[in-house]
């Protein structure tokens, strides 16, 4: 097993990006804010309006090869959103009289894909492999809580989440979907029978 250090993902986000201001011929962007507080299945999330990259700090333990991939897939999307998400340069507000009205003609922003064809371009132009999800396997951010519940009626259990289990305890009134207890005037209603095992 490979060590992580975060050293390593600074570095490839810098190299990246001037590597990519170099072939556009632009001024290097300034290094981008790298934290390590993102939790779940997703490996890194580029924010090119607050110029941030926040990555997956189990993800980069558990695959440190990946995470210098994460890094610069985050990276190509920093350059792309600064370089090609510009707003397109219009004369301030053009007012045209038509028939003696006036129209308002909206300003125009050009937008991209966030994996579209500009992106894939940056990242073979780094030299990085252009998929758009990760393939290492990380454990989930929620465990979700499930509680059994059964109809006063029939018996038919129904598996409830954290949410509902809560909304039912507060009063909410779920029925069960049998249509026989459907039919039975003021019944179908469900009562709590406790916790599944395991969750």
């Amino acid at each position: 097993m490979k060590f992580f250090d975060t050293e390593s993902v600074s570095s490839a986000v810098r190299e990246t990006l001037d590597i990519l201001c170099a072939e556009k011929g632009v001024e290097p962007f300034g290094m981008p804010k790298i934290t390590y507080d993102l939790k779940g299945r997703t490996a890194g999330i580029a924010y090119s309006g607050s110029w941030k990259i926040r990555m997956n700090l189990l993800a980069c333990q558990m695959h440190p090869d990946e995470a210098i991939n994460t890094a610069k897939h985050e990276a190509c999307h920093l350059f792309v959103g600064r370089f090609y998400n510009v707003k397109m340069k219009a004369s301030s507000v053009q007012l045209f009289a038509l028939q003696g009205c006036s129209v308002r003609k909206k300003r125009r922003t050009r937008t991209v894909q966030s994996h579209g064809p500009e992106w894939k371009a940056a990242m073979v132009t780094v030299g990085a492999r252009p998929d758009r999800c990760h393939s290492m396997s990380l454990p989930s951010a929620r465990v979700t809580k499930k509680y059994r519940w059964s109809c006063k009626d029939c018996g038919t259990h129904y598996t409830l989440g954290s949410i509902r289990h809560k909304k039912a305890l507060q009063g909410v009134s779920y029925r069960c979907t049998i249509r026989a207890c459907k039919r039975l005037s003021n019944s179908g209603q469900l009562s709590y029978s406790g916790r599944v095992p395991g969750r």
